[in-house]
């Protein structure tokens, strides 16, 4: 294994997950419940909107990774993950069928997902066409 690979598999998020979301599986990360609840009290109540850029990351030999960043128009908050694209497959494959993702914590109920736009932080993706 190149130490290119190493690095960017000791990079991958281990929080990729999908779930059921008012009925549709959903694409969900999963972050620690302290940045969590950090980052929904400095937006919570207030408009916002989320800037996704989706980076493909290839090394040529089939390994393919995706760096995902998130930034929010308020609060001064941006967040990168990075996600194996060959074992996260389903995670992709319901993003392009849904649209959105969730943002969560592990321990997070159903009614602690933050959303856009009500009380839950869901991100659209936007078509790119």
């Amino acid at each position: 294994m190149s130490d290119e690979l190493e690095n960017l598999l000791n990079q991958v998020h281990n929080g990729i997950t999908t779930f059921d979301f008012d009925g549709k599986e959903t694409a969900c990360i999963e972050i620690d419940e302290k940045k969590y609840d950090l980052m929904r009290a400095k937006i919570e109540g207030q408009p916002f909107s989320v800037n996704t850029d989706l980076n493909v990351i290839q090394d040529g030999l089939g390994n393919v990774f995706v760096e995902i960043l998130l930034t929010f128009s308020i609060a001064n908050i941006s967040e990168k993950f990075l996600v194996n694209a060959k074992t996260d497959l389903k995670f992709f494959e319901i993003l392009a069928d849904v649209s959105m993702m969730v943002l969560s914590s592990p321990k997070s109920q159903y009614g602690k997902i933050m959303s856009l736009p009500s009380n839950y932080l869901v991100l659209k993706r936007r078509m790119m066409h």
